[in-house]
């Protein structure tokens, strides 16, 4: 997906009125009011928040009513919690209160950002017992079926006058429906004058199938805000969000939005319906706009298509309802779309970078698996980045005050880890390990330095890393003890910093232990069976605002880090 039109364009936005911003979602009832304890039935799905943002989770029996239940909590007044109205409603120790405050809303004109992934995956076949898929039967032609979906929830209802696309509408053309979502394809005569490819059933329900257990995983099970509610105040809902599979797209997929109607569609080139990668990854986006903080935030555009990327790898990679889909369908078990040739090879770039926005995802899979215990962070990470965006600030920013842990140690402990793939990602660790020794991607990924005097090595000048990112420095060690020193050279901005690590794997059983360089400075004793990498991360004194679609060679962003490195008892693989 080209971001620019979705960051600056698609949902640019104009402060057009004040609407009334509701305590609880769209066919929510309020049950108990902030801090009061709660009661309901078992594997209720319940809403915890204020002014249209909220927290859910699936609970059952008596709770309390706070950010400590939920996770988090909307700030600027009384968080409320919820339940559907269909659900029986719930009890509370006092009293149930519900309120409104005003939010402005936003309007734009129905437009797309279109996407063009495609990425190669590493598939396993571990099985899981877990399902979500909706099931279709034949609808006939222009009717709709019926999908079952594990979900709870108000039931949600087809968009009709809300937006049409292209004039595409029940009368000229078929379509399928399931639980959240409605497919619109062609066939037999009636295809909306041509826009739509001609699908059959099967096809369209499979497509339906993939959906349906992205959103159980996303919107049931991980807890994201629904894209089929209205954002920004909106009125109506919960709707299914459409799917439209046109011969014409330039591109494998888009995010569409409407700004009247405050819903995002889904576009799909007909000839990438059988490709979930495609339609997963723009649904990531839908859930990004659904969050809404980011939207109108220039400084955030190249990071929708990163977290559109970790919706999708962290879907095919960990969600059990996408093994269920697979293995139904014969095309097995879980995957990754990491590009190793992007993230390792050039890790260089800025942590999110025009060049690499649909690589740079495995930090947010970093920040949610939290294999180093950071407070602040873990599974729900990326979902309160969403929710605590400020302002113009970039994403970094964000993280950076989820944690009391420097975002610089953050930021120079993800980079460790990636030397050997060590975030608890097991499939992208395999494609590492099956990459790692290929001479030509050592080439490509780990010629940074090069030789400047006796045991001691000075960056590449085009290979100095940007802010936010690093060198990974293989080392052929020739003494048991390694001592190394690393120095700022300087790039000409007064702060201009580092953090270093010698990453230390076992040849035998993988493990990864990690030996920190406090100034640059450090020494780490290496065992027999051992080999080391020493990674640099540019993490200067202060966090850059800037818009990786804008920056270029000159700003500080990406002015790389100048630095060189004496290292007794060992030096670099890669000369």
């Amino acid at each position: 997906m080209k971001l620019t039109k979705l960051a600056f364009g698609l949902v640019a936005a104009t402060l057009a009125s004040l609407t009334l911003a509701a305590n609880r979602p769209a066919g929510y009832t309020t049950i108990c009011s902030e801090n009061k304890t709660c009661s309901v039935a078992a594997n209720t799905n319940v809403a915890f928040g204020r002014a249209d943002r909220f927290f859910y989770k699936v609970l059952s029996g008596s709770f309390v009513c706070n950010q400590a239940s939920f996770g988090g909590r909307i700030a600027g007044g009384v968080n409320e919690c919820s339940v559907p109205s269909s659900s029986g409603g719930g009890s509370s120790s006092s009293s149930s209160s519900s309120s409104s405050s005003s939010s402005s809303s936003s309007s734009s004109s129905s437009s797309t950002s279109s996407s063009s992934t495609s990425s190669s995956s590493t598939s396993s076949s571990s099985s899981s017992s877990s399902s979500s898929s909706s099931t279709s039967s034949s609808s006939g032609t222009g009717s709709s079926s019926s999908s079952s979906s594990s979900s709870g929830g108000a039931a949600y209802g087809a968009v009709t006058n809300q937006y049409v696309y292209r004039n595409i509408t029940t009368s000229n053309a078929l379509y399928r429906d399931s639980a959240h979502f409605r497919v619109y394809y062609g066939g037999s005569g009636r295809d909306a004058a041509g826009v739509l490819g001609h699908h059959t059933d099967a096809q369209v329900t499979q497509v339906l199938d993939y959906l349906e257990a992205a959103y159980d995983y996303w919107i049931v099970q991980r807890g994201f805000r629904s894209p089929g509610r209205p954002v920004n105040g909106r009125p109506g809902g919960p709707f299914k969000m459409n799917v439209y599979a046109t011969v014409d797209l330039n591109a494998g997929g888009a995010m569409g939005y409407d700004g009247n109607a405050g819903l995002p569609y889904l576009v799909v080139h007909t000839n990438q319906m059988s490709a979930p990668n495609v339609y997963v990854h723009e649904f990531g986006h839908c859930i990004t706009l659904s969050e809404y903080l980011w939207v109108d935030k220039a400084n955030t555009g190249a990071w929708w298509e990163t977290l559109a990327q970790w919706h999708t790898d962290t879907f095919t990679a960990f969600a059990p309802q996408y093994v269920t889909t697979q293995q139904r369908y014969g095309r097995g078990g879980a995957s990754t779309i990491i590009n190793l040739n992007s993230v390792i090879a050039q890790s260089r770039l800025t942590l999110v970078h025009a060049d690499n926005r649909y690589e740079a995802w495995p930090f947010f899979s970093y920040l949610s698996h939290n294999p180093d215990n950071i407070a602040g962070l873990g599974v729900n990470a990326v979902r309160t980045m969403y929710r605590s965006h400020q302002g113009q600030e970039t994403p970094l920013h964000t993280v950076a005050r989820m944690s009391s842990t420097p975002w610089q140690r953050v930021v120079g402990l993800y980079w460790a880890r990636m030397a050997y793939l060590d975030i608890a990602h097991p499939l992208a660790q395999a494609r590492l390990n099956a990459s790692i020794n290929n001479a030509s991607f050592r080439a490509s990924a780990y010629r940074n330095l090069q030789a400047a005097g006796t045991d001691t090595y000075r960056v590449i000048a085009a290979r100095q890393p940007m802010y936010g990112g690093a060198n990974i420095n293989p080392l052929t060690v020739t003494a048991g003890t390694v001592n190394v020193t690393v120095r700022n050279l300087g790039n000409g901005l007064s702060g201009s910093n580092f953090t270093a690590t010698v990453a230390i794997r076992n040849t035998t059983n993988g493990g990864v232990r990690y030996v920190a360089l406090p100034g640059g400075v450090g020494t780490a004793s290496i065992a027999s069976g051992e080999e080391a990498t020493l990674v640099v991360a540019s993490t200067p004194d202060a966090l850059l605002t800037y818009n990786a679609f804008e920056s270029n060679a000159d700003a500080p962003d990406q002015r790389g880090l100048n630095y060189e490195v004496v290292i007794i008892g060992a030096r670099p693989r890669d000369l």
